[in-house]
């Protein structure tokens, strides 16, 4: 490969890396977003938990006074409850599929990682070898050097045999 090949590999990489690491930056705010998505709904749920929990306790004082509730104030209770149970119900719904696309967010983060480590390690080989080649050049180099010098001193009057 050619040093302008070479050059141009290199730049090549460099832009696919940078692009990568973009993507990455990317993927990790929305996986971020998500999270935090994730997070309303559980206290969405969390709220809806302490409103039944209210409700119920309410319930048990009003059995416990001495004074029972009238027929229509139950059904009203009884009412508000399936209410409150429906939105328990669509509350832990939208926290699972919070829950999926925060997974999902987490998987395409890892996944740009590996992409983008890939490609640093391929740059690093090839840096590595880049250097293992100049040096060979250079010993070359020297090689030659060496056998010029000494065909130099091994003129023909310098035999001594």
């Amino acid at each position: 490969m050619s040093d302008t090949d070479k050059s141009r590999s290199g730049k090549q990489l460099h832009v696919l890396e940078r692009w990568k690491a973009l993507e990455l930056d990317e993927a990790q705010a929305k996986y971020t977003e998500q999270q935090q998505r994730e997070q309303e709904k559980q206290e969405g749920v969390s709220c809806v938990e302490a409103v039944i929990a209210s409700t119920q306790e309410f319930m048990r004082n009003q059995y416990e006074q001495e004074h029972p509730l009238s027929a229509d104030e139950l059904r009203r209770i009884n009412e508000y409850a399936a209410v409150q149970a429906q939105a328990l119900q669509d509350a832990r719904k939208a926290l699972e599929e919070s829950q999926a696309a925060t997974a999902a967010a987490h998987a395409q983060v890892v996944d740009q990682c590996e992409q983008l480590f890939g490609i640093e390690r391929l740059r690093e080989r090839r840096h590595g070898q880049a250097l293992l080649e100049d040096t060979r050049r250079e010993q070359r180099q020297l090689d030659d050097y060496a056998l010029l010098r000494a065909s130099m001193n091994d003129g023909p009057g310098d035999q001594n045999t």
